[in-house]
């Protein structure tokens, strides 16, 4: 509950799995429940913050840098 969660995800969920709604293999995602349960499923009424594409790829055996950040306003999430 009350929970946010960033996913950076190398695998695209797809038939018979169309909860997760996954764009590509390769994006990153923020998803919140508010103060329910959080849930993978990007389709589980939950609110999809971001999802986005990569310039880079998550799976290509190099080391990835991730910065997130939140000033009470604006969360930001860079990568590499």
């Amino acid at each position: 509950p009350n929970s946010l969660a960033i996913e950076f995800d190398i695998y695209r969920n797809v038939p018979p799995d169309p909860d997760y709604a996954d764009p590509n293999a390769n994006h990153v995602a923020a998803v919140s429940c508010g103060p329910a349960p959080n849930n993978p499923a990007h389709n589980a009424g939950c609110t999809l913050a971001m999802q986005t594409a990569l310039g880079v790829t998550l799976a290509d055996r190099a080391v990835h840098t991730s910065r997130i950040t939140y000033d009470g306003a604006v969360l930001a999430v860079t990568l590499d």
